[in-house]
């Protein structure tokens, strides 16, 4: 896979901040995906492991399958630096923070995008 196929085209998508709470972000965008025609495998990360709109979850990020493409990523912002690296770790190919709480609210938040956003040095 190449270029931007995994955020544009992705074969398999997890879904992290997942909710039953239908009045909840998480919980509409699992729903979006599922209702909004994606073929792909759909993995929905919600930490009671409780199935969710009828899909399975997985508790953990560490839990998911090898080769996902994208996560969608609904969670406080103080939570998305450590799961940005954990995907990374995971080798998710790419990933969509939809989670608000940063610059735009306060200096913690600001912190908190300056840490998102600085790229490790090399050793």
């Amino acid at each position: 896979m190449s270029g931007l196929t995994a955020l544009f085209v992705p074969a398999s998508i997890a879904v992290l901040g997942v909710s039953r709470n239908p009045a909840k972000l998480g919980y509409r965008l699992l729903q979006n995906v599922k209702e909004g025609g994606f073929g792909g495998a759909i993995h929905p990360v919600n930490p009671s492991g409780e199935s969710i709109l009828g899909l399975p979850t997985v508790p953990s990020i560490d839990a998911l399958p090898d080769a996902v493409d994208l996560a969608l990523v609904s969670l406080p912002a103080p939570a998305v630096p450590d799961a940005i690296k954990a995907l990374a770790a995971r080798r998710v190919r790419a990933a969509v923070i939809l989670s608000s709480g940063f610059g735009e609210v306060d200096d913690d938040g600001r912190a908190t995008q300056r840490d998102l956003c600085t790229r490790p040095r090399s050793a």
